[in-house]
């Protein structure tokens, strides 16, 4: 299996994105844990994650239009709810949110002159939540936090990007490329083994595995786990 490596016993499925398939998809290489030390299992599971891939590409290009028009509809419904005071959720999580919240949100809209279509979606959450692999979290997350490099230069901005890439970077390395809207707690509890074994291994300190662990939190929180 040509997209198959080993690194510390472990075998990972990594593939460089092809040229015609950049406009689609931003990553420049999709690096997936398969989570075995066995071979023979590796290829299978790394076998089963192209297919995806390749399914994945094929279904975006047939229609890449419609897919950005619904990501950017999104990334507006959490901007204009983040702007009248509430995150950002979908009609599920709010069905299963206590009344009170639910209640506030649809008084908001009963108090605001000429509440849009949109603002409706918006708060209560009709747009849904769509497919976002942790490894495109930064492009949303630079888009939704414009402030917090407003008045930093070109040196400064790279400066405050890098570490916030290095802990999607590690994440990924230590989970894999899920889903955003799948990450839970044994996700962060594996990603807190991973980095004990990386402190041992490599003499680090914990300030590292904590930073990354801020800037995760912070990331995950801007898209569209803030509750």
């Amino acid at each position: 299996m040509k997209y198959l490596t080993q690194r510390r016993g472990y075998y990972h499925y990594v593939r460089r994105v092809p040229e015609h398939v950049k406009k689609f998809d931003n990553r420049r290489f999709i690096r997936i844990s398969l989570k075995t030390a066995d071979e023979a299992e590796a290829i299978k599971r790394a076998h089963i994650q192209n297919e995806l891939i390749e399914k994945f590409w094929q279904d975006v290009a047939k229609n890449p239009s419609e897919y950005d028009k619904k990501f950017a509809e999104y990334q507006d419904a959490i901007t204009l709810a983040r702007a009248h005071g509430f995150s950002y959720k979908s009609a599920i999580e709010i069905s299963t949110s206590p009344i009170s919240e639910i209640v506030d949100r649809i008084s908001h809209l009963d108090q605001v002159d000429l509440a849009t279509d949109n603002l409706e979606k918006a708060l209560l959450g009709l747009h849904g939540v769509p497919k976002i692999p942790i490894s495109n979290a930064l492009e949303i997350y630079w888009k939704l936090t414009p402030d917090m490099i407003a008045k930093k230069s070109k040196k400064q901005i790279s400066k405050w990007k890098n570490p916030r890439k290095k802990a999607i970077s590690n994440f990924i390395s230590a989970i894999g490329d899920i889903d955003v809207s799948e990450i839970n707690r044994r996700h962060i509890l594996k990603f807190r083994s991973w980095w004990l074994e990386k402190i041992s291994i490599d003499g680090l300190t914990t300030a590292s595995a904590n930073k990354d662990f801020q800037h995760l939190k912070s990331i995950l929180r801007a898209i569209y786990l803030d509750k």
